[in-house]
């Protein structure tokens, strides 16, 4: 793999790795000093330079911990250095500080995360915080070295636009390949008829949303084939185009359970190392041999793009 590094203005050297370090660092530190603020997303995407679209992924991918999640922990972890710093304070007023919504809001993030009220936890007065009830990346750590499944290669390649006919998906997919089977049957069925299923034909899913920022019911994913600019939508078959452009294209072989780490080690390892950073557009999988069976499949995926 090619180690790109970029020229500041002082010339020192330093690595693309080492930017999205410090443009997480400078997420971090502006949530720590703002913790009362409406922490909205796109505020924070525009302290770390990147799309709103793809901030929240790339987040999650080399922190181990998302966003939301994150502002969470770092505002109940305030909380409970406030309540001992300040016994006498009242708790609405902790809970504004630390930049909760109302009293109730507060007790009620304390209790999931400590199963316990944050009245019940003052009045034990620990001298150390809360013990946490699961394992998180700890505040001061934010770039570990992330294990790499696959020594994948990885080109930039410039993609044309083009036209594709598309089934989608509302809702869960991650993991449930029986999802894939139908939006792909179905797209066959429509397709075929019409001559637009060739010898090599142009397959690929298409991911709308991001997994980390979307919840669950909202996620969308299009099952397409590539067709003529002529081709009409007809019944669930819809018709839309897919940006061109500059893609890094990373080339894979996976099994149905490989799929979320191939795209977490181009989110979390490859693309922090690159000297780029993601566009708007849809990332997309594309299917080399789409007449391989389900147990191993040619995967290329296939991230929008620009230099950084």
């Amino acid at each position: 793999m090619v180690k790109w590094c970029m020229v500041v203005q002082d010339n020192a050297r330093v690595s693309p790795r080492d930017i999205y370090v410090q443009r997480v660092n400078a997420v971090m530190d502006h949530v720590e000093s703002h913790l009362a603020d409406d922490l909205q997303l796109e505020r924070l995407a525009e302290v770390a330079q990147f799309s709103p679209f793809h901030f929240h992924r790339i987040f999650a991918a080399t922190t181990g911990e998302t966003l939301s999640r994150f502002i969470n922990r770092v505002r109940l972890e305030r909380s409970t250095v406030l309540m001992r710093q300040h016994p006498a304070r009242a708790l609405t007023q902790i809970a504004y500080e630390c930049g909760f919504s109302s009293s109730s809001a507060f007790t009620r993030s304390f209790r999931e995360r400590y199963q316990t009220t944050p009245s019940e936890w003052r009045a034990r007065r620990h001298a150390l915080s809360p013990n946490q009830t699961e394992e998180m990346t700890p505040p001061d750590v934010l770039l570990e070295q992330i294990e790499e499944p696959w020594s994948a290669p990885v080109h930039l390649v410039q993609l044309d636009p083009c036209e594709v006919g598309y089934v989608r998906h509302f809702g869960p997919f991650q993991g449930q390949s029986q999802i894939f089977t139908k939006m792909f049957g179905e797209l066959y069925q429509w397709a075929t008829p019409l001559g637009y299923v060739t010898d090599a034909p142009r397959i690929l899913a298409a991911y709308h949303d991001s997994p980390t920022l979307t919840s669950e019911e909202h996620l969308r994913v299009s099952a397409c084939i590539e067709v003529p600019k002529e081709a009409k939508p007809s019944g669930v078959i819809g018709r839309m185009q897919m940006a061109g452009g500059l893609h890094a294209v990373g080339s894979f072989v996976l099994s149905p359970k490989d799929y979320e780490a191939a795209w977490n080690w181009m989110w979390g390892h490859w693309l922090p190392n690159s000297g780029y950073e993601p566009t708007d557009s849809p990332a997309f999988e594309r299917y080399v041999n789409p007449s391989q069976t389900a147990d191993s499949m040619d995967v290329e995926i296939c991230i929008p793009v620009k230099a950084m």
